[in-house]
C-alpha cells in the first residue's frame, strides 16, 4: 500500500494549495513572487499534485542517443518506475555494426547493471540521485520549510527564460529552472558522485533537461529529456509511449544471476 510519500507530504501540501489565493494576494502587493508561490504555481501547471504523483509508478519507452565524446550510439530504452522508489531501466544500442543490451535497475538499498554478461553491483545512490530528481521534487518542495527554499531569480536556458529556486533538501541542494512563460519544469540541475569508469566515484554537476510536453492523464509530461554532465550533454530520450501504472511483478528489480563473474563497480577498468 502506497502510502510513505503521502504521509510526509499531503497534510502540508493541501494547506499550501488551499493558502495559495493568500499568498498570490501578497505577492501581487508587493510586486513580487515568493519562491513556493512559484512552485505552487508550476504543480497546478503540471496539472496539479495528483496528476505529478503519477510519476511514482510509470512506464516508458522510446529512442536514445548517447553520447562519448564525438560518437553517438543510438537505439531504444525504457524506464519503470515503481512507487517512486525503484527504478529499471533496459536499453538496445547499436555501435559500428554491432548491437548489445544492457539492463539497470535500484531498489533504493541496492543497485546492479548488467551488460557483456556480466552484472555489477553499483552503489545505490548512483539510482536514487535519479530517482529524487524527477518533476515529483516540485510535491517535496511545495511541502518544504520555506528557509528551504531560494528564489535566485530569472535566468535564461536554451533560449527559454526560467525563474531559478533553489531547494536544499537534506544534505543535497538542487537548482530548480521554471519556465517564466507556462510554468513547466525546464530543468533540474545538481552534484552527485558517480562512478567514474576508473574504479572510483566523482562528483559531477548534473543537468536533466525536460522538454516537448504534452497531455497525458490530465499530466503535463515531457517527451524529451536531455541529461548532461559537467556541463557535456550525455544522452537524450525521446518517449514514444507512457504509461502510469503499478508493477504487477517486483522481480524484476531483483539482481539477475551473470553469465560470467560479477564483479563490483570497481572492477568495470577498461571494461
Amino acid at each position: 500500500m502506497k502510502t510513505h510519500f503521502l504521509r510526509e507530504t499531503s497534510v502540508r501540501l493541501i494547506l499550501c494549495l488551499l493558502l495559495l489565493p493568500t499568498i498570490s494576494a501578497a505577492g501581487a502587493e508587493s510586486g513580487l513572487s515568493s519562491a513556493k508561490e512559484i512552485i505552487m504555481k508550476s504543480i497546478q501547471a503540471h496539472g496539479g499534485a495528483g496528476a505529478l504523483q503519477q510519476w511514482n509508478d510509470l512506464y516508458a519507452e522510446g529512442r536514445t542517443i548517447s553520447y562519448y565524446g564525438t560518437t553517438e550510439m543510438r537505439g531504444t530504452s525504457s524506464i519503470t518506475i515503481h512507487d517512486g522508489r525503484m527504478m529499471r531501466r533496459d536499453g538496445k544500442v547499436s555501435f559500428r555494426g554491432s548491437t548489445f543490451t544492457f539492463s539497470e535497475a535500484s531498489t533504493g538499498k541496492t543497485a546492479w547493471q548488467s551488460r557483456r554478461g556480466r552484472v555489477y553491483d553499483f552503489p545505490p545512490d548512483n539510482s536514487n540521485h535519479f530517482l529524487s530528481h524527477l518533476p515529483t521534487i516540485l510535491l517535496r518542495a511545495a511541502s518544504a520549510d520555506p528557509s528551504a527554499l531560494t528564489l535566485v531569480g530569472d535566468a535564461e536556458r536554451d533560449g527559454v527564460d526560467v525563474q531559478l529556486i533553489d531547494f536544499e533538501e537534506g544534505t543535497s541542494s538542487t537548482r530548480l529552472a521554471l519556465s517564466a512563460a507556462n510554468h513547466l519544469l525546464h530543468s533540474l540541475e545538481f552534484k552527485a558522485k558517480e562512478n567514474s569508469g576508473m574504479g572510483t566515484l566523482e562528483e559531477k554537476l548534473n543537468d536533466l533537461r525536460f522538454e516537448e510536453y504534452g497531455t497525458v492523464s490530465d499530466l503535463a509530461f515531457p517527451h524529451k529529456w536531455t541529461a548532461l554532465k559537467d556541463g557535456v550533454k550525455r544522452s537524450v530520450f525521446t518517449v514514444e509511449a507512457v504509461r502510469f501504472e503499478e508493477v504487477a511483478d517486483l522481480e524484476i528489480f531483483a539482481k539477475p544471476e551473470a553469465d560470467l563473474e560479477s564483479m563490483d563497480w570497481r572492477d568495470q577498468l577498461a571494461r
